[in-house]
């Protein structure tokens, strides 16, 4: 952290050496002298120049969209730049040269800059107009941060496309007169020591890292990536002028700042200041110009914005007045926002004021956290006839204090206030708390023709009297009072003026909040007069409501209607302390059809108390009418407080008239008067139950049933239920049961009794509610012939809980089903059938008409019909055989199975049995093979049998094999037993007579060894194809491992024999090299075994065998390592016998 600051504050300091040496520039750059006027040498690469003259007197010539990249564009006093610009051949303002600076120090240009048209200077390192200099074109965009060709081109190519000014970080000063239609100055800092001057049009400084700007000035964005040296980012120190044009000020929100020293004029037109810090010392004139409009003036800082006085204690001025000494136009539009404090300091002047003679007042608005005004405003109108001007406060909260101000923050002063409102200013004050303190001088604020209003904003705005005692009073001003949840409480407000229009007062609150006020009093006046109180909660009035309390609202001098009018309502209670007054008197001849009308409108949420005399009198002219009314409405009760007379509404001195608590109305003539009562009377409401179908309720139908006057309500029947039983008790209590099975609505009427009103009748209805069963269907299974059970129990449900009942719907078609009651069944299929059965059942409960609900329970009768398999059996000539040819079929059911003769022997006799048994005799003399079809069936009906042949062979005695075992009948049957290929591949391997292998199988067979012959046959022939190796894999392993631990060009050692037979014991994973190896080194010693043991060679002669049979191949595959290592395996085995 404290490394950090170190280069900060190194940081800041040389930003500041660097200001200071600029500074210094400036000073100095009046008598330095020159060296050179522009050169040749001074352009580098460019594009669009048609011509260039080089001097004192720089002549260029360009098309539109020039670009041109200079190495020096510094120029001394008496030195003239001077582009002459071209669109389509023809010299035009729109056409605009980009000329870019790259020498990497700031330009001094302090000749003369002219041009027809658009000339942009950009200089990432700076650029400075000194003293002297002056520029004079169409528009002027000269920028300390960078502008790539592409985004100048996107300016040309489109008036919508915003400029984009992206790295550098040069400053812009200028010292310079500068005049053109626009003027855009960009730079990490913009100062101005001279006079800008851009009538009609527009004038933009903007400071930053980045800026971004639309071309128009409507917007400005300006990034920055640091706090900044503590200075300034844009400076005005002169004049800035865009009379009836658009000035634009702008710098970063988040640390950039703004000071105005100098004089800051778009008389007529628009001035917009923002940046985190704006400081006006100066003055900033929107004022109109000559007899137009005056225009506005917005100053934002997101941090602060302040007005002050210079050190001889001059300026500090923001003015939007008419043309100067304006005798008549509106006063223009000022606008301070912050979010953090706007401060118009002492001696400071903010005025939008209308003309002495014509003209309305303007507006003043300020919007922050905080606020402290210190100093004059004025945006009253200079005549009072005219509309009032409006200052305008929204704060977050807000103080209304006594007296002069004492320059405290975040308050507005009783005599700041009244001055505002006698001039013809409307005070707006809005935020979430407005308070009002005690107003200890003279006991109020006492305006005049501007409004006073008071704004409690948001969800829980509320204004508050410290003492309610105090008064708020205008002539002609409106007098109103919003709140939300935290309510309105006030005092006294009043209003009137009996020779003019008088203002009006509303309070009104939202989000419940309640009303509390005084006397709420507009004494007199001409026209119309209201008095609206709207209150979201309670509304209590603790003083007299009037309109006309001094003299009645009139109709002069015009004749229009003259109306005095009372509106006062409550989303809660009302509550009157004091009399409510509307008096209304037409002193001239109305207008034909004209009414003079006294209108008096209460109405509250629940009760309505009144305290104090109800009075509406309305006197017209013979040519007009007369209108007299009160009207209370309660939605619970209306109190009138003890003493307190009738109301009265009289029309035309008695000519209509009403007195009375009760609703009357009286016409005669056109002239109405009436008194209207409203409240709520017995109320008896509908009732509305439910029950499940069969269950008993109870209820009370007095529950909702209301008398506001709380007389003992009693309940008694009308019409009685239909579908249930029905007791209705007279306390409203009732018992119902529903008859069994309904379903459906029930309904009775009832009349109610309180204090001597009744109701009429009175409808109850009570739904029984019932749901459904629901039936799932089931899937099972069994076999041809095999009895199944089941339940549909846990198939059918019933979210009441409600009995159920089941039923057979449609019965099974190929089997015998009983479904019992309690939802078990059993069913047995027909004999012999395979397919799909099904049947469907009901299930219902005590709902009286109600469909039952189905589904469907569905039996798959299955069978797996027989596999057969060919048969052989081998005899001799003239040699009877026989067997069974079921024995190697197979019926995965257990089936019984039945065989039956397809088609016959041709070369002998044959018996076949239902059995499967058979019996065979070959022709005499017959040598050869026979055959014959047999069938197979289950006892499925409608199966097709399958078929399978028997094939016998008929062999000639042997006479040529070798001798047999003693005992062993060496008649074998090759098919039947399944190995004859087996045996002929392991003579084909040993070379030997097949016959030969015969024998010693038959041998095996008939031995005491526990040891299958087919095993052993297998394992050598899987031993034997290892050693094949047909694609090396086993033998590449082999020499792969070898070659770990020994040389491949000599026999192993016993040690590295050790260590291969070791490596390859640590690695038995399927699959890998050792694992590989392995496997053919065991295969050796299987093919060994099976040598010595199944056909008869000694150990010494099967070492020889294999080693001649493999090792030998391998040697002469020149794989004599591996060769030598088997070699030497198989010594090592057998060691003993080949010793």
């Amino acid at each position: 952290m404290m490394e950090r600051l170190k280069k900060d504050l190194r940081g800041r300091c040389w930003r500041k050496v660097t200001t200071y040496f600029l500074v210094c520039c400036l000073i100095l750059n009046t008598w330095v002298p020159a060296v050179l006027a522009l050169e040749a040498v001074d352009m580098g690469v460019n594009s669009g120049i048609i011509s260039t003259t080089f001097g004192a007197h720089t002549i260029i010539d360009t098309d539109h969209g020039a670009i041109i990249n200079w190495n020096n564009f510094d120029t001394i006093g008496g030195e003239i730049v001077e582009f002459n610009q071209l669109l389509g051949g023809v010299a035009s303002s729109a056409s605009a040269v980009l000329n870019r600076i790259t020498s990497a120090s700031a330009t001094q240009f302090d000749g003369a800059l002219n041009a027809n048209g658009r000339v942009f200077v950009v200089n990432p390192a700076g650029i400075v107009f000194g003293s002297g200099s002056t520029v004079n074109v169409a528009q002027l965009v000269a920028s300390g941060l960078n502008m790539s060709d592409q985004a100048f081109q996107d300016v040309l190519d489109n008036p919508a496309n915003g400029m984009v000014f992206e790295g550098g970080a040069g400053i812009v000063d200028t010292l310079a007169s500068i005049r053109g239609n626009s003027v855009i100055l960009v730079g990490k800092k913009v100062l101005n020591w001279n006079g800008i001057i851009v009538p009609d049009g527009l004038l933009v400084l903007a400071a930053g890292d980045n800026v971004y700007l639309a071309q128009d000035g409507s917007h400005v964005l300006v990034e920055v990536a640091d706090i900044g040296d503590g200075t300034a980012d844009i400076v005005n120190r002169s004049l800035l002028n865009a009379d009836n044009g658009v000035l634009v000020l702008a710098a970063s929100d988040t640390f950039g700042a703004i000071l105005n020293k100098g004089y800051i004029n778009a008389r007529g037109g628009t001035i917009t200041a923002r940046a985190a810090r704006v400081e006006q010392v100066g003055v900033v004139d929107a004022s109109a110009l000559y007899a137009g409009e005056a225009g506005s003036i917005t100053l934002t800082g997101t941090q602060e914005v302040v007005l002050t006085t210079n050190a001889s204690g001059r300026f500090g001025t923001v003015t939007a007045n008419p043309y100067y000494g304006g005798v008549d136009g509106n006063g223009g539009s000022i606008t301070f926002e912050s979010e953090g404090t706007v401060t118009l300091g002492a001696g400071t002047l903010t005025s939008a004021r209308g003309g002495s003679a014509s003209g309305d007042g303007g507006s003043v608005k300020i919007t922050a956290e905080d606020f402290l005004i210190a100093g004059e405003i004025n945006v009253s109108p200079g005549n009072t006839d005219y509309e009032p001007g409006t200052l305008e406060i929204d704060p977050p909260i807000a103080t209304v204090a006594n007296g002069v101000n004492a320059g405290e923050i975040n308050t507005i002063y009783e005599q700041d206030i009244e001055t505002h409102s006698m001039s013809g200013t409307n005070v707006i004050v809005r935020a979430n708390a407005v308070n009002v303190q005690d107003m200890t001088d003279d006991g109020g604020i006492t305006g005049g023709v501007g409004g006073i209003e008071l704004h409690g904003t948001g969800a829980t705005g509320s204004v508050s009297f410290a003492n309610t005692d105090n008064t708020i009073s205008t002539t002609r001003g409106n007098i109103a009072v919003t709140a939300g949840s935290g309510g309105a409480n006030v005092g006294n407000l009043q209003t009137g003026d009996a020779s003019s229009s008088p203002g009006q007062i509303t309070v009104t609150t939202s989000d419940g909040g309640d009303v509390t006020t005084g006397s709420l009093l507009i004494t007199g006046g001409l026209g119309r007069a209201e008095i609206s109180v709207d209150a979201s909660g309670n509304l209590t009035t603790n003083g007299d409501v009037k309109v006309g309390s001094s003299s009645a609202i009139d109709n002069v001098p015009s004749g229009q209607d003259a109306e005095a009018i009372i509106g006062l309502s409550a989303g809660g209670n009302v509550e009157l302390n004091g009399a409510v007054d509307a008096h209304a008197v037409a002193t001239l001849p109305a207008a034909d059809g004209g009414v003079t009308k006294a209108d008096i409108q209460i109405r509250g949420g629940d009760d309505v108390t009144i305290n104090g005399a109800l009075v509406a009198k309305a006197v017209s002219q013979d040519n007009a009418t007369a209108y007299a009314s009160i009207e209370v409405e309660a939605s619970d009760n209306v109190n009138w407080g003890l003493g307190v007379l009738d109301p009265v509404a009289d029309g035309d001195n008695s000519q209509v008239r009403v007195v009375s608590r009760t609703t009357e109305v009286v016409t005669l003539d056109g002239d109405v008067a009436q008194v209207i009562i409203e409240q709520a009377m017995l109320q008896a409401l509908p009732d509305f139950d439910e029950t499940h179908m069969g269950s008993p309720l109870a209820g009370n139908v007095l529950a909702n049933d209301n008398d506001p006057g709380g007389d003992p309500i009693t309940a008694a029947l009308d019409t009685d239920a239909v579908n249930g039983t029905l007791t209705l008790n007279p306390d409203g209590s009732y018992d119902y049961t529903p008859n069994p099975g309904y379903v459906g609505d029930d309904t009775f009427t009832y009349t109610a009794t309180a204090g001597g009103d009744t109701t009429g009748q009175v409808l109850v209805t009570i739904t029984m509610t019932n749901t459904l069963p629901t039936a799932g269907g089931e899937a099972a299974a069994t076999h041809m012939g095999v009895a199944v059970g089941g339940t549909i129990a846990d198939n059918i449900s019933d979210t009441d809980g409600d009995p159920l009942t089941t039923a057979l719907v449609t019965d099974a078609v190929n089997g015998t089903l009983t479904l019992n009651p309690d939802g078990t069944y059993s069913y047995e299929p027909d004999a012999g059938y395979v397919g799909p059965d099904s049947f469907t059942y009901s299930a219902v409960d005590p709902e009286i008409g109600a469909v039952p609900a189905e589904a469907t329970v569905t039996i798959d009768v299955t069978n797996t019909p027989p596999v057969l398999s060919n048969d052989a059996v081998t005899t001799q000539r003239n040699t009877n055989v026989g067997g069974n040819v079921l024995a190697n079929d197979v019926d995965a059911d257990n089936d019984p199975l039945t065989t039956a003769l397809v088609t016959d022997v041709v070369n002998g006799t044959l018996t076949l049995n239902p059995d499967g048994t058979f019996s065979y005799t070959p022709a005499d003399g017959f040598i050869g093979k026979d055959s014959f079809t047999y069938s197979v069936s289950d006892p499925e009906v409608g199966a097709t049998p399958g078929q399978a042949t028997a094939t016998i062979t008929v062999n000639k005695p042997s006479t040529t094999a070798p001798p047999a075992a003693p005992g062993v009948d060496v008649r074998v049957e090759p098919e039947i037993s399944g190995i004859p290929a087996l045996i002929k591949w392991v003579a084909e391997e040993l070379g030997v007579d097949e016959r030969l292998m015969d024998v010693r199988f038959a041998n095996t067979l008939a031995s005491a060894r526990d040891i299958p012959p087919y095993d052993a046959y297998s394992s050598f022939k899987k031993a034997a194809n290892v050693l094949r190796d047909r694609r090396g894999i086993h033998t590449d392993a082999l020499a792969q491992v070898i070659s770990e631990f020994a040389s491949s060009a000599a026999p192993p050692t016993e040690e590295q024999m050790a260590s291969i037979a070791e490596a390859m014991a640590r690695n038995t994973e399927t699959g890998n090299v050792y694992a590989l190896a392995g496997l053919y080194l065991d295969s050796l010693a299987e093919y060994v075994t099976f040598l010595v043991h199944e056909v008869g060679f000694s150990e010494r002669h099967a070492v020889e065998f294999v080693t001649a049979k493999y090792a030998d191949q391998l040697a002469e595959k020149e794989n004599v390592g591996l060769a030598a290592y088997v070699a030497a395996r198989l010594a090592s085995l057998y060691e003993d016998s080949i010793d």
